[in-house]
């Protein structure tokens, strides 16, 4: 009889416990709630998608921007969806910094996606230096609008070289989404699992390190599932 006391109790311990691990986890954890209500009340929502030349679509006709703004009039037929593209090639995050008010600011966003990481590399900038950077454009972000932010990881890239030094990127981008309480949709994760899937990087690719079309389709069900929503085919 005792035992079962004991078993019950145990059981109950792991429950609440269980119970009360979620509920942190709820709380600690990044909701879009503005833009959201806009998207279901059909309002018209700003979107600036922020960033370099995979923001801006090197080499393809049709980038992740598009793809997110064709999958959110599908779900939310009805809704005013202004998308503004402000990716430009050859881009860090210092210097996005220097154009920030009139590239994204000047829009009074309700969401802004920031996505930077690549030329970082091939300019030399170290991660300390990137992480001012990005903790910088948010608080600038947070100073003059009531936008809602969203930073994304880097694309996998097919060289070697380049996709070692991404770690320690796609590291702070994580761990600046954390201690700045940003949202973070990990494009890189969701790349890896794709080709642990078996679908090849080079697929993806429409070079060794821009994103082919369905890589940015990729990145934006990527954007889609961090917002919480399901994409309906």
């Amino acid at each position: 009889m005792m035992f079962k006391i004991i078993s019950y109790l145990s059981i109950l311990i792991f429950i609440i416990s269980s119970c009360n691990m979620n509920t942190a986890k709820d709380r600690n954890a990044v909701h879009f709630t503005r833009t959201l209500d806009i998207l279901q009340s059909k309002g018209d929502l700003t979107i600036v998608t922020f960033g370099d030349s995979v923001t801006a679509g090197f080499l393809v006709g049709k980038n992740f921007s598009y793809y997110l703004k064709e999958r959110l009039n599908h779900m939310f037929p009805g809704s005013k969806i202004r998308m503004i593209n402000s990716g430009v090639y050859g881009e860090s995050a210092g210097k996005g910094l220097l154009r920030i008010e009139k590239d994204v600011l000047r829009y009074n966003p309700d969401l802004v996606t920031i996505n930077f990481g690549l030329n970082e590399i091939k300019l030399g900038i170290s991660k300390d230096e990137f992480t001012r950077n990005i903790q910088s454009i948010i608080e600038r972000i947070r100073k003059d609008t009531d936008s809602e932010i969203m930073l994304l990881t880097t694309n996998m890239t097919a060289n070697d070289i380049l996709s070692a030094h991404l770690i320690p990127i796609n590291s702070a981008l994580r761990d600046i989404s954390k201690k700045m309480k940003v949202g973070c949709a990990d494009v890189y994760a969701a790349w890896e699992d794709k080709v642990k899937s078996g679908i090849p990087a080079r697929s993806l690719l429409v070079d060794s390190v821009h994103p082919a079309e369905a890589g940015h389709r990729l990145i934006a069900e990527t954007i889609i599932a961090r917002l919480g929503l399901t994409p309906k085919s």
